[in-house]
């Protein structure tokens, strides 16, 4: 028979269970001893121990019925082949599944005869390691070491069941005994006060402390026994990590159980919401989910999705959790909508079900991150802020509990950390988380009416311890956030202008962000064009180029030359850092400044044009006028000279000749000559006498002295 065939026929005889009584006695003669063979299949495989389970389930009910007397029998015998069965057996892994069910049912029945096996065997199963026993000897010796080692340290990897290897199959179903046995004592519970003590019996508790070292080991708590390094295989360890997470899911959906798992087992619990191994994440997820969705766990286990963002990189579980989550809050919601009137005056049901009341149990464990070391990490916080976000966006999502939301954060913010309550570091950081759930709060909710509820917010005691004056004084909103920490754009602008959150913790938007950079990049290229530009003049005064061609004028031999005054030029830093202004009025005034700019260079180079112009010209008409002046009065000096002073002078220049200059002298003798006329000087030319008369075209006094008399008298 087809393993899938025979799970359904079982199932199927389970649930005709009821119907069996005294005149079916054939049947039942029939089918319990194939249900006992069943549960007794020499085989490990996955499909196995599920048939195994059912039949164990088969049994149980018919034990329920009026054939009791004829059943136990054969449930005796599989419970006392189960106590004595050991880890190297075939036949361990189904009968510890059938032994389980038989637990989950009759716990306090068979609470005595398993109770060595409960409380030692088993967690010697659970803790052995693969060197201990020949199926996990011989397993170890088929691997090389590298290889172990190396898929150690991959946690991410995973490994299907039917690939696990015995022990790895025997370490579960000895977690999902031990989880049974746990459902079976809490179901006893209500029936009887002792199983009541059962549960939070030591038995229980070291139970607990047991799934609590798996997850916390990575999946292997032989490491913490014996301290010796990881020897299970990558994929089997994550697969103990997700049984052992649904174990303790399990556990907490029985209401007696919840007060074993404290608030660091809870923390441990969490984070295999954001485990390396994609398998592990979502199986954890769809177990609370369910949990959750049903109102069978505790409305504290919300607070897990906070740590969905962790695992970002995974879209498909960001997606589902998303789903999963906002399914939840709208499940509660519409109870307390249908039961509005019962619950009114009953605070611990409203509480127990009111989806905003998980921001205190998120808030406790994100301020008890294992990571989170320091309140003035901004990369820590931002994490942290990321995973608040995630909770919050469905909670606000209608903005019609702002002032309830708000009231608790305030209330959070007066407590101390009951975990830890004189660890000031602890005390910071949860004062840290509260500040950025409010800075959220305001930022994304759109009304900011207070509607009054009809009970007063009140926090766990497990998580916070209020002080005894509730008017105590505590630091600002926000203070305990580094300056770093920004909030995105609040959805309602009134949330800046009412003073519910300071103007310089809100980041800019991407308008308002554009605009400061064209404002920077604006300033930045003023700054370096007045730094090129040259030095600009007044306009109502004469440019410091004409005054200095009028002094060249008058004084043409000397030019004296003032240097300009230096413009002074602002640095980039000052001036972006001192900057006060809006955004757009920055960019207007620094477009303003440019323009002037650009205007003061043009007009003083405009303006040294024209003084170089007027110097030019100036200069041309003076060297004119030195021209004719000379001709004139070279002509003038030739016209006076009587013929015996050219005959003297002619002698003169006989006897005593002038040496004659090199054609270049003479050229720039001659242009000397000609533009200025400083070159006529009375100065007698070297090589000739004191008295001698005219020679290179200078004339002496005496010949001056008469050419000035001859002139007067003819006037």
């Amino acid at each position: 028979m087809e393993m899938d065939t025979a799970e359904v026929c079982l199932r199927l005889l389970l649930n005709l269970t009821p119907l069996f009584t005294e005149d079916r006695q054939e049947a039942i003669d029939a089918v319990v001893p194939r249900l006992r063979r069943i549960c007794d299949v020499a085989k490990t495989s996955a499909s196995c121990s599920s048939l195994a389970k059912v039949a164990a389930k088969c049994l149980t009910a018919l034990q329920a019925t009026e054939l009791a007397p004829q059943i136990a029998g054969e449930l005796d015998s599989l419970v006392a082949d189960a106590v004595k069965i050991s880890s190297g057996s075939e036949l361990c892994v189904p009968r510890l599944d059938a032994l389980g069910q038989i637990l989950k049912q009759s716990a306090l029945k068979y609470q005595s005869k398993v109770a060595n096996l409960v409380a030692k065997r088993l967690p010697e199963f659970v803790r052995q390691a693969p060197s201990s026993s020949a199926g996990g000897a011989a397993a170890a010796g088929s691997r090389s070491k590298s290889t172990a080692a190396s898929s150690a340290r991959d946690l991410s990897r995973w490994s299907p069941t039917e690939s696990l290897s015995h022990l790895a199959q025997v370490k579960l179903a000895s977690i999902r005994c031990l989880c049974h046995y746990l459902i079976g004592l809490a179901s006893a519970s209500a029936a009887s006060s002792s199983a009541a003590a059962d549960c939070t019996s030591d038995t229980a508790q070291s139970i607990v402390d047991l799934f609590h070292q798996i997850i916390l080991y990575d999946g292997n708590p032989s490491s913490s026994s014996s301290g010796k390094g990881a020897k299970l295989e990558a994929g089997e360890m994550a697969q103990m990590r997700v049984c052992a997470a649904k174990a303790l899911l399990r556990v907490c959906k029985r209401q007696a159980l919840v007060p074993l798992l404290d608030c660091e087992r809870f923390q441990t619990l969490a984070l295999t919401v954001c485990d390396p191994c994609k398998e592990v994440r979502h199986a954890v997820l769809g177990k609370l989910h369910r949990g959750l969705v049903k109102f069978k766990l505790p409305l504290q286990f919300m607070a897990m999705f906070a740590y969905v963002p962790e695992a970002a990189e995974d879209k498909e579980l960001l997606q589902t959790a998303r789903t999963y989550y906002s399914r939840c809050v709208a499940a509660r919601r519409e109870y307390l909508a249908s039961k509005q009137s019962v619950i009114a005056n009953d605070r611990v049901t409203f509480f127990a079900v009111l989806p905003d009341y998980t921001l205190p149990y998120a808030v406790h464990l994100l301020a008890n991150d294992p990571e989170f070391e320091s309140p003035k990490d901004a990369k820590q916080l931002a994490r942290l802020k990321s995973g608040l976000r995630f909770l919050l966006e469905p909670l606000i999502a209608k903005g019609e509990n702002f002032g309830f939301l708000r009231r608790m954060l305030e209330t959070m913010r007066l407590a101390r950390d009951a975990q830890r309550p004189d660890d000031e570091l602890a005390n910071k950081k949860l004062h840290a988380v509260c500040d950025l759930a409010l800075g959220l709060i305001v930022t994304k909710s759109t009304n900011f009416s207070i509607s009054n509820y009809p009970i007063e917010p009140q926090l766990p005691k497990r998580l916070f311890l209020l002080p005894a004056n509730r008017e105590a004084t505590v630091a600002a909103e926000f203070a305990s956030l580094p300056a770093g920490v920004q909030f995105s754009p609040p959805k309602n602008p009134a949330a800046i202008q009412q003073g519910l959150i300071p103007k310089d913790r809100v980041r800019l938007g991407k308008r308002a962000a554009a605009a400061a950079a064209t404002t920077n990049s604006a300033n930045l290229s003023n700054i370096s064009t007045m730094a090129k530009s040259p030095p600009s003049a007044p306009a109502a005064k004469s440019t410091p180029a004409v005054q200095q061609s009028k002094r060249d004028e008058q004084q043409p031999s000397t030019v004296a030359k003032n240097p300009p005054a230096k413009s002074p030029i602002k640095s980039p830093l000052k001036s972006a850092t001192t900057s006060t202004e809006s955004p757009v009025a920055s960019a207007t005034s620094a477009a303003t400044k440019k323009k002037q700019a650009q205007q003061r260079g043009a007009a003083a180079s405009q303006n040294g044009r024209s003084a170089a112009a007027a110097a030019s010209k100036t200069a041309a008409s003076k060297a004119a006028t030195s021209k004719a002046t000379v001709i004139s009065r070279k002509r003038r000096a030739v016209a006076m000279v009587s013929p015996t002073d050219e005959s003297s002078a002619a002698s003169q220049e006989a006897s005593s000749p002038a040496p004659s200059p090199s054609p270049k002298k003479r050229r720039r003798g001659l242009a000397v000559a000609v533009a200025s006329p400083s070159t006529l000087s009375t100065t007698p030319t070297p090589g000739s006498g004191s008295g001698s008369g005219v020679s290179s075209g200078r004339l002496s006094r005496a010949a001056k002295s008469r050419s000035i008399e001859a002139l007067s008298r003819r006037n």
